[in-house]
């Protein structure tokens, strides 16, 4: 009996021991939103705009960068920033197909 009290104490000891570890990651700000949706928006605009990338006009890296980050600003840049406390740390399960199915049943239910 001695021996278990011994052990009991030794346990409920450790769990008041303090940890450095046990510091929250911190909270992630998101600028854009790579949904499905927002990419086949970007693929869309890269279309309409692809006379640009070929021929004789279009010889530099710069422009391509150019005309894919404005694409990408254009339709994928969220106009308020998220913070939101998910992360690969806090929660390695969740994934963009999850978060997506979650805005999706999100909106069906509103």
């Amino acid at each position: 009996k001695q021996w278990y009290q011994r052990r009991v104490r030794a346990l409920f000891n450790f769990k008041n021991l303090k940890s450095n570890d046990c510091v929250s990651p911190p909270k992630q700000t998101q600028y854009y939103s790579y949904s499905k949706m927002n990419i086949q928006s970007v693929l869309n605009d890269l279309e309409v705009k692809k006379h640009s990338l070929y021929g004789p006009g279009c010889t530099d890296f710069e422009i391509f960068f150019q005309i894919f980050s404005q694409a990408i600003d254009t339709n994928c840049k969220l106009s308020t920033p998220k913070t939101t406390k998910r992360n690969s740390v806090n929660n390695p399960w969740i994934t963009d197909s999850i978060i997506d199915a979650i805005q999706v049943k999100d909106s069906l239910h509103s």
